[in-house]
């Protein structure tokens, strides 16, 4: 059913957030998983959060799909992959939207800059890059990464259309980064303090606006929002 567990992963959550529950959070949170036999997009917002977080991320044909209350649940972007609908339907009204997809523009320009760059350099053969293309299922262009762009493909169209409905979006993409990196954290969140520090005056911007009568404090929006990404 995939080559990788997550239960690692949900040993790591444990360590940090013990046995909590949807219910003893601060701010609100919601969690989206894909039923794996309906394909319905499922919102989890009460129970186990490291559970539900395990299910949210299981990349199907990647991870092994986790079962909660006899349901089979893989990555939650596959049905919703910027789900902006999940706040809506929370009637939360400022959404900052986190698209970490590329557009085709970006693809095409980093795929054209790579080239030039090949082009100018001449790369001495090496043994370790030969058997990395020859072995490794995850290089560029073998099986599991083409499945993954192709998931991608149908992905970045609907989170694009989703941000149209966003009030901010922020884009931490990288051209060298890749969806099976675990080993550079610093790295991303480094891109994404400054993809935010350059966006800072939209969102005090939007933090200003005085809410409506019947809308949430902007405190719970913000922190509503604060809960909504893509990776």
């Amino acid at each position: 059913m995939g080559i990788l567990r997550t239960s690692r992963i949900a040993r790591r959550l444990k360590h940090s957030l013990g046995d909590a529950h949807f219910s003893d959070l601060i701010r609100p949170l919601r969690v989206v998983a894909t039923n794996r036999d309906t394909l319905e997009s499922i919102v989890f917002s009460t129970g186990e959060v490291v559970r539900a977080v395990e299910a949210s991320i299981a990349i199907p044909g990647i991870c092994v799909p986790v079962t909660i209350d006899g349901e089979n649940y893989v990555d939650g972007g596959i049905a919703d992959p910027l789900p902006i609908d999940v706040l809506e339907e929370m009637g939360i009204e400022r959404i900052i939207a986190v698209n970490v997809i590329p557009t085709p523009q970006m693809l095409r320009y980093w795929l054209e800059r790579e080239r030039e760059q090949n082009g100018r350099e001449t790369k001495k053969f090496s043994v370790g890059r030969f058997l990395n293309q020859q072995m490794n299922y995850f290089a560029h262009g073998n099986v599991f990464d083409n499945m993954i762009q192709a998931m991608n493909s149908v992905q970045m169209r609907v989170a694009d259309a989703s941000t149209q409905r966003a009030d901010v979006v922020l884009r931490p993409v990288a051209p060298d980064g890749y969806w099976h990196d675990f080993s550079h954290p610093g790295k991303y969140i480094s891109l994404g303090r400054a993809v935010t520090e350059a966006a800072l005056k939209q969102i005090q911007s939007l933090i200003q606006q005085p809410p409506s009568d019947a809308s949430p404090t902007v405190e719970k929006q913000l922190a509503a929002a604060a809960t909504l990404a893509a990776a």
